[in-house]
């Protein structure tokens, strides 16, 4: 409880002194958590393994990662690098700000994401062209719709802060099951276990967009994920 407490704490616009030391705060308590988080992982892994006999989950996990580079270690480290912490921003984050313009920019976001946006991006390709149209045209309803009910809709969602954070942190974190395909549904309950890190590193983000900004999230998230590239390699 004392985390959200301290999640949802109004406090004074930080500096940039004050933004930079939490972002460098933030960088090593994830560091250290997800490190910690990951040796009870790798032991439940190592249970999974020998007593049901199937695949290692982390190794499941390792492969999806290389996938990202099957189209070269450039477009691999863009991805991972910039793509993926402004798109995954952008959905789970953005829109904290409880900002009519940041709520439109995310569903449209979300809605880009859900019809299977491909990297790297082929601008040869009609798709591509498709996609965005329809995003834009999202966004603009999306827009309009909140707009028209914006002190309501604002209002209703101010009051739940503490629960919204919530939610994003949890829909951040059990989005990342994904990395363990093919997915093993009789096992749903031990996946959000393997997505701990994940959760905690969600917390962080939260904190500091909330606490310094949008782009502060995003330069944490770009770091994270370098330091797991560098890992990788």
């Amino acid at each position: 409880m004392f985390l959200i407490e301290y999640l949802t704490t109004k406090e004074a616009p930080f500096t940039l002194k004050k933004s930079i030391q939490l972002l460098i705060v933030s960088y090593f308590l994830v560091l250290i958590s997800s490190f910690v988080s990951n040796i009870f992982i790798k032991l439940i892994d190592m249970v999974l393994t020998n007593q049901l006999h199937i695949k290692s989950l982390l190794l499941n996990q390792k492969a999806s990662h290389s996938r990202i580079f099957r189209y070269g270690y450039v477009n691999g480290v863009i991805m991972m690098c910039l793509m993926g912490p402004l798109i995954e921003e952008g959905l789970f984050r953005l829109w904290l700000s409880i900002n009519k313009t940041h709520l439109a920019i995310s569903i449209s976001l979300l809605c880009y994401v859900a019809m299977g946006n491909k990297w790297p991006i082929n601008f040869h390709s009609y798709q591509i062209y498709l996609e965005l149209v329809v995003s834009g045209i999202v966004f603009f309803i999306s827009y309009k719709a909140l707009a028209f009910k914006n002190e309501i809709v604002i209002h209703f969602l101010r009051s739940k802060t503490t629960q919204i954070y919530c939610i994003s942190i949890l829909l951040f974190g059990l989005m990342h099951i994904l990395n363990f395909k093919p997915i093993h549904y009789s096992l749903f309950y031990v996946y959000p276990i393997f997505v701990v890190p994940q959760m905690i590193m969600g917390y962080f983000l939260t904190n500091l967009r909330v606490k310094s900004g949008f782009v502060w999230a995003v330069l944490l998230h770009i770091m994270i994920n370098t330091t797991s590239i560098l890992l990788f390699l």
